[in-house]
């Protein structure tokens, strides 16, 4: 198995606060874990998206992306966001 560029886009607004955002962090952990399993080559980038967008770029690293992804904040709303976090992933991608 291969796998290239993998991009998370996470909603972190308000409306995930509490339960929703654990278990949206916990998944993407395992997301993280499964595919650097299959190939230790895999380049990943989280985009995370609420009233702005933030990004961890190009990492290999499951130690730095978990406690990034663990690190995330519930705040804000989406609204219009939306748009600037797919363009954000698109740019995020080698």
């Amino acid at each position: 198995n291969y796998f290239d560029d993998v991009v998370l886009m996470l909603d972190v607004s308000g409306s995930m606060n509490g339960e929703p955002m654990a278990a949206m962090k916990d998944a993407a952990v395992g997301i993280c874990e499964k595919f650097l399993k299959a190939d230790p080559k895999t380049v990943i980038s989280v985009v995370a998206f609420g009233t702005n967008v933030q990004s961890l770029r190009y990492s290999s690293d499951f130690t730095s992306l978990a406690a990034y992804i663990r690190s995330l904040k519930a705040y804000g709303m989406t609204n219009r966001m939306m748009q600037t976090t797919v363009m954000m992933a698109i740019r995020t991608m080698r």
